[in-house]
């Protein structure tokens, strides 16, 4: 493989990493906007239904502006605030990957703290019609606070142990949870404060990062040892393909050393065989005898690739013939020969026992071109045109070249985009 391109894995591995780093720190952290929404339904409740006299009622309920009376009855006095995701069966939301609850409420009454909850839903304790046996995990807080914004952690939710004891929940079930919440509400808490009460509900947003930092690191870890791994095992498949060539040619490079030392074996663009490699390796196949007879020349040209350089430029052209040549190596055997013969034109080189495994791999290599998109920014179609020939008993690799070259021609006088593989001589 072209050493540029581990370079440029490289360059982009430390990119990637310097980019996750710095985003770590200075990206925006990941929101979700609970109210105001649509998505919502703000419900009051009292304590009523338990045989209590309190009183909610609606001061704007297009604002979220709503009004409670406290009144003192045999019952615990409740009166509050309910945001719930829909209607019974309840849908629920996961804010497990969420860390802070912003919430902006302003309030009038005589009350130090007020409580903001969650209801968490869960099959084991609690049915999705009834709101009441789901999860109640609360944090109190002061009116005081109450000042613009204010941030409220998930990790400073607890769960009521009223309703541990109610529904007799086991202690797996005992801590807090915010993966299934079906509401959040907003109420008293600790000893009553009888009277009336203002509220208006401005907002809540949770918040959150996007990756938590252990797991940020982890893939660090993870994505450079994909990379480093990559290459090793990229360059010992690479150093064995040239192995295996080399030992192809191995009698003849040591009679002509200085002649192959001054060459290079393959293709810069593209990182496959070029013309001189493969020079070698047909002449060391003839040196033994029926090495080639029996092999398929097939001989490939990009359709109108002139025109590809003319309009979009000799850089896409270089970037489409490298990308043209790791589709090829894809359709054909690790021990088939694969060379570029110059500029659009390539050769193919492989043992195939007879005329239609020819036509089907000539033809899996066309439709691979023909189905494929370079470019993707900017996308381009290619075609390929291919004429085939088999090399006969005794025949040298030129004559059966150029009678692949002329079945080309023929192809390319059809229309382009097909193949014509030489008829074999009946028998």
């Amino acid at each position: 493989m072209n050493a540029r391109v581990y370079i440029a894995v490289r360059i982009c591995a430390i990119a990637a990493t310097l980019a996750l780093l710095v985003a770590e720190h200075y990206a925006p952290a990941k929101q979700r906007a609970i109210f105001p929404s649509p998505d919502v339904t703000l419900t009051l409740f009292t304590d009523q239904p338990s045989g209590g006299h309190s009183r909610a009622e609606w001061i704007s309920r297009s604002l979220a502006h709503w009004r409670c009376e406290i009144v003192q009855s045999d019952v615990y006095p409740i009166c509050g605030l309910s945001v719930e995701f829909s209607a019974p069966p309840y849908r629920s939301l996961d804010l497990s990957s969420f860390k802070t609850l912003e919430l902006q409420l302003d309030y009038a009454g005589e009350a130090k703290v007020i409580r903001l909850y969650m209801r968490n839903h869960n099959p084991a304790y609690s049915s999705p019609l009834h709101i009441t046996s789901t999860k109640f995990e609360s944090v109190a807080l002061r009116t005081s606070d109450l000042r613009g914004k204010t941030e409220v952690g998930l990790s400073e939710f607890s769960v009521a142990d009223w309703w541990t004891g109610f529904y007799d929940i086991p202690r797996e079930h005992s801590q807090p949870d915010f993966r299934s919440i079906v509401s959040i509400g907003i109420d008293q808490a600790g000893q009553p404060v009888y009277g009336e009460h203002t509220y208006q509900l401005k907002s809540l947003v949770l918040k959150g990062e996007w990756i938590k930092p252990a797991d940020l690191y982890l893939l660090l870890i993870v994505g450079w040892m994909f990379v480093i791994g990559w290459e090793a095992v990229s360059r010992i498949l690479y150093l064995l393909h040239k192995t295996r060539l080399d030992s192809i040619a191995l009698h003849q490079l040591r009679e002509e050393s200085a002649q192959y030392k001054k060459l290079s074996t393959t293709d810069a663009l593209t990182g496959v065989i070029n013309r001189a490699g493969l020079d070698a390796i047909i002449h060391a196949l003839t040196l033994e005898p029926g090495q080639l007879s029996g092999m398929a020349v097939l001989v490939l040209d990009i359709d109108h690739f002139k025109r590809i350089n003319d309009s979009r430029g000799h850089d896409v052209g270089d970037r489409i013939l490298f990308e043209f040549a790791r589709k090829i190596k894809a359709c054909i055997r690790a021990d088939d020969i694969f060379a570029r013969w110059g500029g659009e034109e390539f050769i193919v080189l492989a043992r195939l026992g007879d005329h239609a495994s020819v036509q089907t791999l000539a033809e899996k290599i066309r439709t691979a071109v023909y189905h494929s998109t370079f470019e993707p920014s900017h996308p381009v179609k290619l075609t390929v045109s291919i004429g085939a020939a088999r090399i006969a008993a005794d025949e040298a690799f030129e004559q059966t070249f150029r009678r692949a070259d002329q079945l080309l021609y023929q192809a390319k006088n059809l229309g382009r985009n097909c193949v014509v593989v030489e008829t074999p001589e009946p028998d």
